[in-house]
């Protein structure tokens, strides 16, 4: 994360929520009303995951910024041991079921 988002997450947690479903909204909104089913699914990725930082943000608050550093610290992009691989792993494969399912509720 850019330091300035997350300097703004961490004073103002819940209007960064905010922000992050307005724009999952928006992505999605876009994403039903593209006529190319690739970069359908994409822009629903996207508002996938926007969507759940946004509902995290909203619902823990002040938590989340503490949960989003402790896994920054957790995982160590230069130095990933295998159990990290398959953490990261896992959930881009959920992401990717959570978009699955938004493609075909709203297509």
């Amino acid at each position: 994360m850019h330091p300035t988002v997350r300097a703004f997450s961490e004073r103002r947690p819940r209007m960064y929520g905010l922000l992050s479903l307005i724009t999952a909204f928006g992505l999605g909104y876009w994403g039903r009303r593209t006529a190319a089913p690739t970069l359908a699914f994409v822009l629903l990725m996207l508002s996938a995951g926007s969507g759940a930082v946004g509902i995290l943000y909203i619902t823990l608050g002040w938590r989340a910024c503490r949960m989003d550093n402790r896994f920054v610290a957790r995982v160590n992009l230069n130095k990933l041991t295998w159990i990290q691989a398959l953490f990261i792993i896992g959930l881009g494969v959920g992401l990717l079921l959570l978009s699955g399912l938004l493609y075909r509720l709203l297509r």
